[in-house]
């Protein structure tokens, strides 16, 4: 006897689009007590999941001297007054997230604490090392300081009637034929996991007749996976360049990447005076070529 079935389905359908570094207001800056006053801090991301939307505030506190950079930079001298710090760009996040500051520039003499919302629906399961740039100014000079801090996407899952099963019950033996509800159109990126639940399995898109001779109830799972995304351009790692600037011996380097129709879709932020190696988390999808 055939009449019971179950059938799961791991599908992904993305909708890219771009999205702006606006979008997600209404921050709230909560900072742990004790903390000093003179000191480095972010709060931690929360994790997402796939195709569920994200939102999460992170408080953060800028230091008012670089005397808490220094222990993290043993390059940068201690004991300095910071005059103006500037959020200038927040980077790799995960595609379909946008951020938002409740705001950017601060006058660490007044003010150091501020709060970052994150939000959108994420597209990509992966872990992420979400790059943030700022411009400190000290002694009237402006200098270009990069942290990450990480967050975790999950992948997404979702159920639905993958197929169509024919002549589903009978006495005796029965043949059944299965029609898969999400042929690939011949399009690649489709894969597929049949378990009949009669011992047979089967990774093909339309898989012939299963025969069930045995009385019972039979768990039929199925699977769909489309992989559809193309390519995601990660980073771009500067190892070395042959053009340097005349007086210091450093060269100046940012990243631009044009598509085929001749059209710019990236423009890194400048980097004056770079050592290499040198990376650039850009983040980009692109098509062939």
């Amino acid at each position: 006897m055939f009449k019971y079935y179950t059938f799961s389905l791991a599908l992904s359908l993305i909708t890219l689009g771009l999205y702006a570094q606006s979008g997600c207001p209404g921050c709230i800056v909560e900072l742990p007590a004790g903390l000093p006053e003179d000191t480095i801090y972010l709060s931690s991301a929360a994790e997402g999941q796939v195709g569920i939307f994200y939102e999460s505030d992170l408080g953060f506190r800028m230091p008012k001297t670089t005397t808490p950079v220094n222990a993290n930079d043993p390059g940068t001298p201690p004991g300095l007054d910071i005059n103006q710090i500037t959020i200038v760009s927040v980077s790799n996040l995960p595609p379909g997230l946008g951020w938002e500051a409740n705001q950017t520039v601060f006058d660490v003499s007044q003010e150091t604490d501020g709060c970052v919302k994150i939000c959108g629906v994420p597209l990509i399961p992966g872990f992420y090392n979400v790059e943030v740039v700022v411009s400190a100014e000290v002694l009237f000079v402006s200098q270009l300081s990069s942290f990450s801090f990480p967050i975790m996407i999950l992948p997404g899952t979702s159920v639905t009637e993958g197929f169509t099963l024919s002549n589903n019950s009978g006495c005796g033996s029965v043949s059944a034929s299965f029609t898969n509800n999400i042929p690939s159109g011949g399009n690649e990126g489709y894969s597929y996991l049949w378990d009949f639940g009669n011992g047979n399995m089967s990774v093909s898109e339309g898989p012939g007749p299963q025969v069930y001779d045995e009385p019972g109830l039979y768990e039929i799972n199925y699977q769909a996976v489309i992989d559809t995304f193309g390519f995601l351009l990660t980073e771009v790692v500067v190892e070395s360049v042959t053009c340097n600037d005349l007086f210091n011996n450093a060269p100046d380097i940012r990243i631009e990447v044009w598509n085929p129709e001749g059209e710019r879709i990236l423009e890194t932020l400048h980097i004056d005076n770079a050592q290499t190696p040198l990376t650039f988390n850009v983040n980009l999808f692109i098509g062939e070529g």
